[in-house]
C-alpha cells in the first residue's frame, strides 16, 4: 500500500499562496538585461571603498513610479550596518523625479512622501534582534503584501559576535542564514537581495556540487552575484554573473550621483 504525505499550510501560507504581486517591470536596468522574477536573490559584494550611495540607487529606482522610469515595488529593508541614510536617499529621490517632471515644491513632496510609504526599514542591531525579526517577518509581509523586496546591508554583519570557540567557516555561515530568509519568504514571492564585503568568503568550503537555495537555475544558491570594485582609472567596475549571463558595467561617482559608461 502506497503512502502520501498530505501537506498542511497555515493560514500566514494561504494568505500569501493566494495574494498576487505587482508585475516587476525596470528593476534598475544599469544592472539588469532582465527583470529578476520573485523568489530569486541577488547577491551584491562590496569592496572596501565601493560607494553605498550604489545601493541607495538601487533602492530609489525600485521605489519610483514606472511614469519616472522605476519598478514601483514595495521594500523592506534590514539596516544591519547602520549605513542607510533617508536623508542621503530622500535626496537622491527628489533627484531623479526633478529631471522627469515640471512638478516643483508641494506636488513633488506629495510623490516623495507616497514612495516613502512603500519603504520598510528595520534597524537591526545585534543577532538576537536579527533573527527575532526574521521569524516575524511572515507576518510583516501578510500585512504589506506589496513588499515585493527584501534588502539586508549587510547579510553577514553579525557574523562574529556569533561565533563561539569554534568557529564557523564564512561561506558555510551564509548559506545557513540565507536558508533561513529563503525558508521564511518562499511563500510570499519577494526577491531577496544581500550585500556583503568582499571579504567575506572561504574559499575551501565552496564546492560546485553545492544544493541551490532556490528552485530556480542560480549559481550555489544566488540568481545573480554582482561584485563591485575600483579600477585603476579612478571608475567603478560592476561584475555581473547569472547562471546564463556574464557581463561587466563601468560607473562613476561624481557629487554622490552614479553615471553608468
Amino acid at each position: 500500500m502506497s503512502t502520501s504525505t498530505l501537506k498542511v499550510e497555515s493560514g500566514i501560507q494561504l494568505l500569501a499562496r493566494l495574494t498576487k504581486k505587482p508585475t516587476i517591470q525596470n528593476f534598475y536596468p544599469p544592472l539588469f538585461q532582465s527583470d529578476p522574477k520573485p523568489r530569486e536573490v541577488i547577491e551584491i559584494t562590496f569592496s572596501e571603498d565601493a560607494p553605498q550611495c550604489l545601493l541607495n540607487d538601487i533602492i530609489c529606482t525600485n521605489l519610483l513610479p514606472a511614469n519616472f522610469g522605476g519598478a514601483e515595488m514595495g521594500l523592506l529593508m534590514f539596516n544591519c550596518s547602520g549605513n542607510f541614510s533617508y536623508v542621503s536617499l530622500m535626496s537622491r529621490v527628489r533627484t531623479k523625479i526633478m529631471a522627469n517632471t515640471t512638478f516643483t515644491g508641494d506636488k513633488i513632496d506629495d510623490i516623495i512622501e507616497g514612495l516613502f510609504n512603500n519603504l520598510f526599514v528595520v534597524e537591526i542591531h545585534d543577532a538576537t534582534q536579527y533573527y527575532t525579526t526574521l521569524y516575524n517577518l511572515e507576518n510583516v509581509l501578510t500585512a504589506h503584501p506589496n513588499i515585493s523586496m527584501i534588502i539586508f546591508d549587510t547579510i553577514t554583519a553579525f557574523y562574529w559576535s556569533e561565533q563561539g570557540y569554534k568557529i564557523q567557516k564564512m561561506d558555510t555561515y551564509l548559506k545557513r542564514v540565507l536558508s533561513k530568509i529563503q525558508h521564511v519568504t518562499r511563500e510570499h514571492n519577494v526577491i531577496v537581495l544581500y550585500t556583503k564585503p568582499e571579504y567575506f568568503n572561504s574559499h575551501k568550503d565552496v564546492s560546485d556540487n553545492q544544493e541551490p537555495c532556490c528552485e530556480f537555475p542560480c549559481l550555489e544558491g544566488v540568481n545573480y552575484k554582482i561584485g563591485v570594485s575600483y579600477d585603476k582609472d579612478n571608475n567603478y567596475i560592476a561584475k555581473i554573473k547569472s547562471y546564463n549571463i556574464q557581463l561587466e558595467k563601468g560607473f562613476c561617482v561624481t557629487d554622490d550621483e552614479i553615471r553608468w559608461f
